[in-house]
């Protein structure tokens, strides 16, 4: 059985990542079809990739591409159709918040397995790492190409045979923008390690452990913890890390 994964992109290391990761372990031999690829992007974590088969799409050509990435979300379909993946008997394809790697075309009898971390966030209303509507002609320019792209997100949504939620609400989020149901398979954790380290935990706090980017909400977890004067440590790194420290220093919270 000849096996091709999918994945949205390749310049940050994140939770979406590491469910590819585990994805290729099972299938170790299977090519992976993304977006775009930037080793240098992804600095040490590049290695974990080192030896995998990736083909990037026309994309990864053009100029400016790490910069473009995001505008070019527009034309994120059309980056995946170009894909022929006509020789595989599954494609496993993991789909998030930026681009639509459910949007590969597929044979007929070839099975389509789609991981779904969110629909796209910036589609449906959701809180999402870049702020699109702080220009009056970003804003208007930005809604009328979100409908056409909310129209394009449900057509393709229906080309996998089956989309795999990444939790329970993930699934409504299907249910509800898809019209579709779906399986959840929740990402790998070790829980092995976890269980292993309740025993020295001798605190009782509330663990953040995320990119600290807009779209991951973490500024409400300060909020409601300083709020509630709940303990609180956050793990992770990104661009709202200054502002997350400012927002937990005005609530008197460590950070």
């Amino acid at each position: 059985m000849k096996v091709a994964l999918v994945h949205d992109y390749l310049r940050e290391y994140g939770g979406a990542e590491r469910v590819l990761e585990v994805l290729h372990e099972i299938f170790p031999g299977a090519p992976v079809f993304t977006a775009y690829y930037n080793p240098e992007a992804l600095g040490e974590n590049n290695k974990r990739f080192k030896g995998w088969d990736i083909t990037p799409s026309w994309f990864q050509k053009f100029p400016f591409a790490n910069r473009l990435l995001s505008p070019f979300r527009i034309f994120g379909p059309m980056m995946f159709e170009s894909f022929d993946l006509s020789e595989y008997d599954l494609v496993i394809s993991s789909s998030s918040a930026t681009h639509l790697a459910k949007a590969v075309i597929t044979k007929p009898e070839t099975l389509h397995l789609s991981y779904i971390h969110t629909p796209p966030r910036f589609l449906y209303g959701y809180v999402t790492s870049f702020n699109y509507k702080k220009h009056w002609w970003t804003r208007i320019g930005g809604e009328i190409i979100n409908h056409f792209m909310r129209i394009y997100d449900f057509e393709v949504s229906q080309r996998p045979d089956i989309l795999i939620a990444n939790s329970e609400n993930v699934a409504k989020r299907i249910s509800k923008f898809y019209r579709r149901d779906s399986v959840v398979i929740y990402p790998p954790v070790d829980l092995s390690k976890i269980k292993d380290q309740r025993s020295k935990i001798k605190d009782n706090y509330f663990l953040v452990l995320s990119r600290l980017v807009r779209g991951k909400g973490v500024d409400i977890v300060v909020e409601a913890c300083g709020k509630l004067g709940l303990s609180l440590k956050v793990a992770g790194t990104g661009p709202e890390l200054e502002r997350l420290k400012n927002l937990a220093t005005s609530y008197q919270l460590p950070f």
